[in-house]
């Protein structure tokens, strides 16, 4: 047997994409009107690697919650790009609907059988799936309690 090789790979740049916000439509956020990035992006450059790591450094968030924008902070950053108030609270409802929708759908015992088999299965629940039903409070306990011992 031969001795193996060392294989090394290096990148030495990195092309860096600005992509412009806009009105979204996902309803993850806990209030307010959600905003995404469009496909398209508006600017791209190519930088050296190390010179990108050393700035990057700098302005790195060392937590989700430092990655999360206040409701009042998207709406004004719609409101500067052109967004008018009425399409601003238009998606905010929209967003509120579909929450409130998913936690009736979490509440209802067929929600609950679901999910309930899924922590069976695997011991845990998708990451953040109950934000936003905590309004149902200790009504949701029972259920869970409920499949828990059926099975």
């Amino acid at each position: 047997m031969t001795k193996s090789s060392h294989k090394e790979l290096r990148f030495t740049n990195v092309t860096i994409q600005t992509y412009p916000i806009q009105l979204g439509d996902n309803p993850a956020c806990s209030m307010g009107a959600p905003i995404q990035i469009s496909w398209d992006p508006i600017n791209s450059e190519i930088v050296d690697v190390d010179f990108y790591e050393f700035y990057r450094n700098k302005e790195r968030k060392s937590s989700s919650k430092e990655l999360m924008m206040k409701p009042e902070k998207r709406g004004q950053m719609l409101l500067r790009l052109g967004y008018s108030m009425e399409e601003i609270a238009s998606a905010a409802l929209e967003a509120d609907s579909i929450r409130a929708q998913r936690a009736e759908t979490l509440s209802s015992s067929q929600g609950w059988e679901r999910f309930g088999s899924l922590l069976l299965k695997t011991g845990k629940l998708p990451r953040g799936i109950l934000k936003g039903v905590v309004s149902a409070g200790k009504a949701l306990v029972k259920p869970v309690q409920q499949v828990a011992r059926t099975a």
